[in-house]
């Protein structure tokens, strides 16, 4: 009743676990090593020990990864609660649904370094605290990085630009309900550029793999076109040009644990943004590849937040990567939760 019994099978387990322990007491893992012994004898090509992680709005290429082009595609959403209080401490805060997603390609060129190009798009519906107002933002983007690898260090830089298409509803007279109330729309649009740079070092602790860095962030927002709206109606709309200028210090742990199908690489992170610039500039999370900035009314991001994380990535037979992280971005009157899958494949 328990099958047919299969004394080779169990043979080379043995003699993977026999040859893994050896492994292990040379500074490999225990699980690796026995995993990657087990797809050896059974002729199926290993999964790379190196799964991608996230940098700030890069993914890392390992530099012992043997492909040289890898394509890849993300999706992600987002979900941002603000409580702020305006003039006369009416309510002037906000709640905002994120959907979006983009796809890419980077290459090796060099055994250290690599250049990438992504494009992709990202859609705000936005829900302000005032009764009657709305605001839905629509963005293109596309930019291009560069990296360098290092053995105890790596260091990231992206440039990119896009267009953003806000409609926006806002309400005028008495209120809630009152007679007179009126509505006034517009649609708005603006030019945006983000930079954004990272610099990190590789340490190891037994099994945990530990990456602190320092990154810097800055968004460039374009001044918007008010040549339709009325003189006494453009306080309503806000179109300024603003900067964002946006530093980040934190780390990453990471672990390896190798499976029959796959390399698994759990993570987590965490990390304090401070900005500079503009508080008046709200964006999309400081982890997606292009955060988009928009003004909506008085509100103001808090200047310092806290970044959690945690993912986890799985390298299936060597030519593909999926990964999947949840962040959760906060303070006293801020809170956003972030949700981000992806996949590589490696040619």
């Amino acid at each position: 009743m328990f099958g047919r019994f299969r004394p080779k099978a169990l043979a080379l387990i043995a003699s993977a676990i026999f040859a893994a322990l050896s492994a292990a007491d040379a500074g490999e893992p225990f699980t690796y090593a026995v995993g990657r012994r087990l797809l050896a004898q059974s002729g199926e090509p290993a999964a790379s020990g190196e799964q991608p992680v996230l940098r700030g709005n890069l993914t890392e290429l390992p530099i012992n990864d043997p492909y040289k082009i890898r394509v890849n595609g993300t999706v992600f959403g987002q979900w941002t609660d603000l409580d702020h209080r305006g003039a006369y401490n009416r309510p002037d805060g906000l709640s905002a649904s994120v959907f979006g997603g983009g796809i890419g390609a980077d290459r090796k060129i060099a055994s250290r370094s690599m250049i990438g190009l992504r494009i992709g798009g990202t859609t705000i519906d936005v829900r302000p605290d005032n009764p009657g107002d709305s605001q839905y933002i629509s963005n293109y983007y596309g930019l291009c990085r560069l990296g360098l690898e290092g053995d105890l260090w790596h260091w990231d830089f992206s440039v990119g630009a896009g267009g953003n298409q806000s409609d926006n509803q806002r309400t005028l007279g008495g209120v809630s309900g009152a007679a007179g109330r009126t509505s006034v729309s517009r649609s708005l649009s603006q030019i945006q550029w983000n930079y954004q740079t990272e610099l990190g070092m590789h340490l190891k602790s037994g099994y945990t793999k530990i990456a602190p860095f320092l990154g810097f962030r800055s968004i460039l927002l374009g001044q918007g076109d008010e040549s339709d709206i009325p003189i006494d109606q453009r306080s309503l709309f806000p179109v300024e040009s603003g900067q964002s200028y946006r530093a980040f210090l934190g780390s990453r742990f990471s672990w390896d644990y190798a499976t029959y199908i796959a390399v698994l690489k759990p993570s987590i992170w965490g990390m304090w943004a401070h900005e500079f610039g503009d508080s008046g500039l709200l964006t999309t999370s400081d982890t997606s590849e292009f955060p988009v900035a928009w003004r909506c009314g008085g509100c103001e991001l808090p200047r310092d937040r806290a970044i959690l994380g945690v993912g986890i990535a799985a390298a299936l037979r060597n030519m593909v990567d999926l990964w999947f992280h949840y962040d959760a971005d906060f303070s006293a009157s801020y809170q956003s939760h972030a949700i981000t899958a992806g996949a590589n494949i490696k040619y």
